[in-house]
């Protein structure tokens, strides 16, 4: 049985991967399947509904599809499911309504994450929504996601990642996000013995605060391309937790550095990935399986109530197909709750 998993996996490797998951910047660009705007009457019906879920005291990780109650709204995105799931990987709902209070901004975002999955919190603290804005100067060491600058193509290590546009940057700040399976194919196409070195992938350092005595070094190689249940190709990559893992004792071997950084090259060639300008109520969602991301470099406002600011969301998806078992990154030590909340 292990033989026949390792010829599948494969075979996986050596054919390209096609689908509407498999896009250039053009492309995505010339079909809008993916967008979604609020009309007015809907954005009203949102902040009521993020009023009621605050009246109600519900602790964000409680609160799912049913507590949520979005009606004949909540069945117009939870089309755009699928989209997520095995079209282009993105989600945009425009005009959600971001001038209200942060208690009912943060109900109200995370109703419309209900549509696309479960929310889970994003570290051991028990953080379930996180400000993405530069705090650089305001403390000795934060989050990465609150620092400034050019963020390099990655995922998320979840399902699904939302991020609502607050404000944006005085200028510049760009979303980036790419095919992860058209970069497959490219690679494949130009260099397969790296290919197939991504296949094997890299051991990570998974950093979390207060870990204990928890090992720091995932006990695989995570692949930054395999198979999933369906034999679809689901890619992971996230490349600090990588450097981070490689010691005087244990580095990255040549050939996987410079898979690495052929990786991280394709990545950046223009009309392979696609640049966003995120507006004030722009909601994006993107697939980490099968989507990349990152952020282009930005001058901020020096005020902090001005700054660029991007609330974050993280969901899982039970119903998608199981990760290939090499790219569960996550262990029941890594997140508040052990991942998905006991009610999904």
């Amino acid at each position: 049985m292990k033989g026949a998993q390792v010829q599948q996996d494969r075979l996986t490797k050596l054919a390209g991967c096609t689908g509407r998951s498999v896009w250039d910047g053009e492309a995505l660009a010339e079909d809008e399947r993916w967008v979604f705007s609020l009309s007015p009457g809907a954005a009203s019906e949102l902040v009521a509904i993020g009023r009621r879920l605050v009246r109600m005291a519900l602790p964000l990780c409680s609160i799912g599809s049913a507590e949520a109650g979005l009606g004949a709204l909540g069945e117009d995105l939870r089309q755009f499911a699928t989209e997520l799931r095995t079209g282009r990987g993105v989600v945009l709902v425009r005009k959600v309504p971001v001038d209200v209070e942060r208690p009912v901004l943060d109900a109200l975002f995370w109703a419309l994450g209900t549509c696309f999955g479960v929310g889970v919190s994003q570290n051991r603290r028990g953080d379930y929504l996180g400000d993405v804005i530069d705090l650089s100067d305001q403390q000795t060491s934060g989050r990465p996601f609150q620092n400034g600058g050019e963020l390099i193509m990655h995922r998320d290590p979840v399902d699904i990642v939302g991020l609502l546009c607050i404000r944006h940057a005085a200028s510049g700040g760009l979303s980036r996000i790419a095919s992860a399976r058209q970069l497959h194919n490219i690679i494949l196409s130009e260099r397969p013995d790296l290919l197939e070195r991504l296949y094997q992938g890299y051991v990570y350092h998974r950093l979390e605060e207060d870990r204990g005595d928890t090992p720091a070094l995932t006990a695989q190689r995570v692949p930054v391309f395999a198979p999933a249940a369906d034999g679809s190709v689901g890619c992971f990559f996230i490349p600090g937790p990588i450097r981070r893992g490689a010691t005087p004792q244990a580095p990255i071997d040549g050939t996987g550095m410079e898979a690495f950084e052929f990786f991280t090259e394709v990545s950046k060639r223009p009309g392979v990935f696609s640049d966003m300008n995120l507006l004030p109520g722009d909601a994006q969602f993107l697939s980490n399986r099968t989507v990349l991301h990152s952020r282009t470099d930005y001058v901020d406002f020096p005020e902090i109530e001005r700054r660029r600011h991007m609330l974050r969301l993280w969901l899982m998806a039970p119903d998608w197909p199981a990760l290939h078992r090499d790219q569960r990154f996550f262990d029941e030590s890594d997140r508040f709750g052990g991942g998905l909340p006991k009610a999904a």
